[in-house]
């Protein structure tokens, strides 16, 4: 049968409310709490035997947010006050590495990381709770100080408090916001979809694309789908699933795929269907 293994403050995680969580190529785990961040490693035979391998990390801010590793093996750090840290663990020392940080002050649209996401091309997006979303080039030079491609209300996102990122296989990125909607960057420029043209809320908390090339939205109202334009479609069709039975109009907060074609809906206390 199954067993579990409950990690909290007692036993070595830095707070109790956890908003992130990252399994590394090493095998640690890290854990991104409303008081810090720490890694471990876990032992799933004895729970006793679990260990922290990194007990401080040396970053000023207490809450994070997001964390992803990347194909080099550096961890990107997401918090909620202090920006953006890349972390490339040392070969010889676990506790300790290297950092490189990012904030207002040098580029980085704001200070809150609110979601993190690798394209294709190997460029991180950073959409950020009050600043729009940035692009992160790697290699890139600094040019003015800035290492980052902003998008925000001044140059055609809809809004600049970005909860959810995407990409599609043709070069478009798709931007869930915190209400009005969706933001899809095209290489012609942004097009909008909100409540005024078919979505059930203007909350977008999920962006998910299908095998088909169909994106589903997960909002505050529930459940939408956008087929794009495509032969003898010529426009867009956007249907909402928010009078679904199954689904009402509850917030859906994320969305996946098993990989046989079903889709799982996580809803903010609904559960998943």
């Amino acid at each position: 049968g199954s067993s579990f293994i409950t990690l909290t403050s007692r036993n070595g995680l830095p707070g109790d409310g956890v908003f992130t969580i990252l399994h590394d190529r090493d095998g640690r785990y890290w854990f991104g709490t409303e008081n810090g961040l720490v890694a471990m490693n876990v032992d799933t035979k004895d729970p006793k035997k679990t260990t922290v391998v990194v007990p401080e990390t040396g970053i000023p801010s207490k809450l994070i947010r997001t964390l992803y590793q990347d194909k080099s093996g550096t961890i990107w750090i997401g918090t909620r006050d202090a920006g953006l840290f890349l972390y490339t663990p040392s070969r010889v020392d676990t506790v300790l590495g290297k950092y490189s940080h990012y904030d207002k002050t040098n580029g980085l649209p704001d200070n809150f990381v609110y979601t993190l996401y690798h394209d294709h091309s190997g460029s991180m997006w950073v959409g950020t709770y009050g600043g729009g979303v940035a692009k992160f080039v790697p290699g890139s030079k600094p040019q003015n100080n800035r290492r980052f491609i902003v998008y925000n209300r001044s140059n055609g996102l809809l809004n600049n408090f970005v909860m959810s990122i995407c990409e599609d296989g043709d070069g478009t990125f798709l931007f869930g916001t915190n209400g009005n909607g969706v933001s899809l960057l095209k290489p012609s420029g942004f097009q909008l979809y909100s409540k005024d043209n078919g979505l059930p809320g203007n909350v977008v908390f999920s962006v998910f694309q299908d095998t088909d090339g169909s994106y589903w939205f997960g909002t505050d109202e529930g459940l939408a789908r956008l087929v794009p334009p495509s032969g003898a479609q010529t426009q867009p069709v956007v249907t909402s699933f928010g009078s679904v039975s199954a689904l009402g109009n509850k917030p859906v907060s994320s969305i996946a795929s098993d990989g046989k074609g079903r889709l799982l809906i996580g809803m903010k206390n609904g559960g998943v269907t």
